[in-house]
C-alpha cells in the first residue's frame, strides 16, 4: 500500500499480508456497511469493477472518501482511494491510497482469517 497525506506530503510504503477468506471478506462488507456514524454504499460496475463511497462523523470529523477496485486478474486487485477530513484530523486535510493486492496462497498454518502478517514474520491476531 502506498498511501500520501496532504497537506504534508507525508508518503507512507506498507507491505503485508493479511489471510482471507470469502467468509472474513463477506463479514468486513457488512461492518464497513453498518459502521455507526458512517454512510457507505458500494457499487458493482461490471467488468471486475467496484467503487465505494463512504460519509462517515468521527470524534468531530467529517471523513468523506470515494475509491476504485478493479480485478486485474483472478487473483489480484488494484485500488485507489481518496479521503477528505473536514475539520482536518490531526493536520490531515487530504489522503490517497493506492493498494495492490494478489492471492499468494492458504493461510499458514496457526493463522486465521483476519490475522496479519508483516514483512519480517511477525503475525498480529486480530478477533
Amino acid at each position: 500500500m502506498h498511501s500520501t497525506e496532504q497537506p504534508a506530503g507525508k508518503q507512507d510504503y506498507i507491505t503485508y499480508q493479511v489471510c482471507r477468506d470469502h467468509a472474513y471478506d463477506k463479514k468486513a462488507d457488512e461492518i464497513l456497511k453498518n459502521l455507526p456514524g458512517c454512510t457507505t454504499i458500494i457499487k458493482d460496475e461490471g467488468k471486475g469493477k467496484f467503487s465505494s463511497a463512504s460519509n462517515c462523523q468521527v470524534n468531530g470529523t467529517t471523513v468523506i472518501s470515494t475509491g476504485v477496485t478493479v480485478f486485474t486478474s483472478k487473483i489480484a486487485t488494484h485500488s485507489e482511494t481518496d479521503a477528505k477530513y473536514l475539520p482536518p484530523f490531526n493536520g490531515k486535510t487530504e489522503e490517497t491510497m493506492v493498494q495492490d493486492q494478489r492471492y499468494i496462497g492458504n493461510c499458514p498454518a496457526g493463522v486465521k482469517p483476519g490475522d496479519t502478517i508483516s514483512p519480517d514474520g511477525f503475525i498480529r491476531h486480530h478477533s
